[in-house]
């Protein structure tokens, strides 16, 4: 990809606008490196996520992690071990969620919502009817408790009146 060799950039310093010196040779050759390692970024992530997708089997997978074990070895002079640790930290960053059994499992327990949630939905019509029954008997009691404040009566009243199914 061909770059502007006289690029310059606008600086924001608070709330004024200054423009940049131009950039040396030194910085241009910086600038296009990382465009370059941009580039490639992109590239490799389509590709490890492509080739997990392939992998219908497990022997998929052990084929795919032979050709990236024997090719990293021989590039990055490493040991088995470390080429197979490579591969396994390569496909945990990059493996699409619909092959990965942990991220399965963890979808269907993730947030306090979707718990809540499960929760409210699994009782039954006796333990709701149970549980109001046990919070009208704990209102009773506390407005024994609470016999001359008339606020908090009130209050405990209409409650009672809520769970009760009662509505103004």
């Amino acid at each position: 990809m061909k770059t502007n060799t006289s690029l310059s950039f606008v600086r924001f310093n608070g709330a004024k606008t200054m423009i940049a010196r131009e950039m040396s040779a030194a910085e241009l050759a910086l600038f296009e490196r990382g465009e370059e390692l941009g580039y490639a970024a992109v590239e490799i992530d389509v590709a490890w996520r492509d080739a997990l997708r392939a992998c219908k089997l497990p022997s998929d997978r052990k084929v795919l992690r032979a050709g990236f074990v024997s090719a990293f070895m021989a590039a990055a002079r490493a040991t088995l071990k470390a080429a197979n640790n490579k591969f396994d930290y390569m496909a945990r960053q990059y493996a699409p969620a619909s092959t990965s059994r942990k991220a399965k499992a963890t979808a269907e327990t993730r947030g306090r919502k979707a718990k809540a949630e499960a929760v409210v939905s699994k009782l039954s019509e006796k333990d709701v009817a149970s549980r109001l029954t046990a919070a009208l008997a704990y209102i009773a009691k506390a407005q024994q408790d609470h016999a001359g404040d008339g606020e908090m009566l009130e209050t405990l009243g209409e409650l009672a009146a809520i769970l009760g199914g009662k509505t103004k």
